[in-house]
C-alpha cells in the first residue's frame, strides 16, 4: 500500500471519477490538445458509477492549501503499470495511486511506485512526449486492468468505414462534483 502520509489537520479532497462521451473528431482533437498545448479543463461530466475501476489518480500533497488530492488521472494497463500524463510527477520520484471511486485521503487504499516520464518529455515544449507511467511495488489487488483494443484497430475502422466523427469514444478522469 502507501507510502507516506498527509500531515495531520489537512482537509481532505472528494473526488469522484467521471465520464464523458466524446465523438471521434473531437478525442482527435482532444488527444492533441493533449500533447501539443498545455491541459485545460473537461467540464459537463456524470459520475461514473464505478464502470472504470482500472481508473485511478496520482496523489499528490499540496503545501499551499495543507491538502492531498488526487492531481492526474490515469489507468492501469497490466497489473503493476498505470498510464499518465508525464506532466504528473517526476521522474524517478516515488507516488502513490489511488483507484477509489471516492478517494479519501486519510482512507482510501494506496498503492506506491516509482513514477518514470517520457524520456523525452519536456514541459518547455508544449507537453510533448507528455506521458509517464507508474511502476507499481506491487498488483493493485482487487483491480482489474483496463482490455486495450488491439493494435491498429482505429486504422482498420477508418479503412472499413466504420470510424467517422460520428463515432463515440469514453473519456474517463477524476474530477469535482458539487
Amino acid at each position: 500500500m502507501g507510502t507516506a502520509r498527509e500531515p495531520a489537520g489537512e482537509r481532505r479532497s472528494r473526488w469522484r471519477p467521471r465520464r464523458h462521451p466524446v465523438p471521434a473528431g473531437a478525442a482527435a482533437g482532444l488527444v492533441w490538445a493533449l500533447v501539443a498545448s498545455p491541459g485545460a479543463a473537461i467540464t459537463g461530466g456524470e459520475p461514473d458509477g464505478g464502470r472504470h475501476p482500472e481508473v485511478g489518480g496520482t496523489v499528490l500533497y499540496y503545501p499551499p492549501r495543507a491538502e492531498t488530492i488526487l492531481n492526474c488521472t490515469g489507468t492501469l494497463i497490466p497489473p503493476t503499470l498505470f498510464l499518465t500524463a508525464a506532466r504528473c510527477g517526476r521522474h524517478g520520484d516515488r507516488t502513490e495511486v489511488s483507484f477509489a471511486e471516492v478517494s479519501d485521503p486519510a482512507t482510501s487504499p494506496r498503492h506506491a511506485g516509482w513514477f518514470h516520464a517520457h524520456p523525452a518529455y519536456d514541459p518547455a515544449q508544449e507537453f510533448r512526449n507528455d506521458v509517464a507511467v507508474v511502476v507499481l511495488d506491487t498488483a493493485a489487488a482487487g483491480v482489474t486492468p483496463a482490455s486495450l483494443p488491439p493494435a491498429g484497430l482505429l486504422d482498420a475502422m477508418k479503412d472499413d468505414h466504420t470510424l467517422d466523427q460520428s463515432s463515440r469514444f469514453t473519456s474517463v478522469g477524476y474530477g469535482f462534483l458539487g
